[in-house]
């Protein structure tokens, strides 16, 4: 995973030099230094201890009430209220008459994002969110990934791609995992053959290096966006990006059930190169 540039452990309370422990007679000195030694013992290990970052616990800063946004807007509004850190999302959206579910966004004083994603996924009953990486969420409808009909849960054996701009991987999955192109070709009528025409261009994105081993759809496009995270302190135009699935289960004729496409949604502040380790301006 990625490091995030909040979070940091603070001072280990194990400083300091061992107690005096003063030397009488009887069992209850022994007692009392067989007491500090185990529980210096549990400190250092505590210290030890790589200290666990959700992206979920990031504070952000208030904001007025907005209402009926299309779940796409609203995550980017939280994506860009972080006070430190960044998030990505991964969002599977299930449309109706082609359009996305709407919630409303309020951001209370001294909330995190767990805290307004939880508000947003109350307004959102058929969705829930898993955490897949220090910056990476994940927004599905419930029991996506147990559906054998969900596209994302289309097996691959193995995915191997070195040096690829991130951004194809993610606007366009079907140009880098030929099992999904396959699965999504058109049957033929009877006497005709298909004609696929590619409509190339320069989707861009850090370059990512992946050799994954029997995952789902789902698990490329997590790992091309978890691939991007490094590219943040950059404050290049190729910036970390996540991704949205959208499922049209009655799109319009000649129009695909299936879309793609990266999503961004830095904090406000990341233009201004405010690199890991440095706080933002004061807003």
């Amino acid at each position: 995973m990625a490091k995030a540039p909040y979070g940091t452990a603070g001072p280990s309370m194990c400083r300091g030099a061992t107690p005096r422990v003063s030397a009488t007679v009887g069992g209850t000195a022994l007692l009392a230094v067989v007491a500090l030694l185990a529980g210096r013992l549990a400190c250092l290990l505590a210290a030890g201890r790589a200290r666990s970052v959700s992206p979920l616990d990031l504070p952000l800063l208030p904001t007025g009430p907005r209402q009926s946004l299309p779940l796409q807007k609203a995550l980017s509004a939280l994506g860009q209220s972080p006070r430190e850190g960044f998030v990505l999302f991964g969002l599977e959206e299930r449309l109706r008459d082609g359009k996305e579910p709407t919630v409303d966004v309020h951001i209370g004083a001294d909330a995190t994002l767990g805290v307004a994603l939880r508000e947003v996924i109350a307004q959102l009953p058929p969705y829930e969110m898993e955490a897949v990486s220090d910056h990476l969420i994940d927004l599905r409808p419930k029991g996506a990934r147990e559906d054998p009909d969900n596209i994302l849960n289309l097996r691959v054996p193995t995915f191997d791609t070195a040096s690829t701009a991130a951004y194809g991987i993610l606007d366009a999955p079907r140009d880098f995992i030929p099992e999904l192109n396959q699965a999504l070709r058109p049957e033929p009528e009877p006497g005709k053959q298909v004609i696929e025409l590619y409509f190339g261009g320069y989707h861009g994105g850090p370059p990512v290096t992946l050799h994954l081993k029997n995952v789902t759809v789902r698990d490329i496009l997590n790992a091309a966006s978890v691939a991007t995270e490094q590219s943040y302190g950059d404050h290049k135009p190729d910036a970390p990006r996540g991704w949205t699935f959208a499922f049209d289960p009655n799109p319009p004729s000649g129009k695909s059930k299936y879309s793609w496409r990266s999503f961004l949604c830095l904090p406000s502040y990341w233009h201004l190169g405010v690199r890991e380790g440095e706080k933002p301006p004061k807003r």
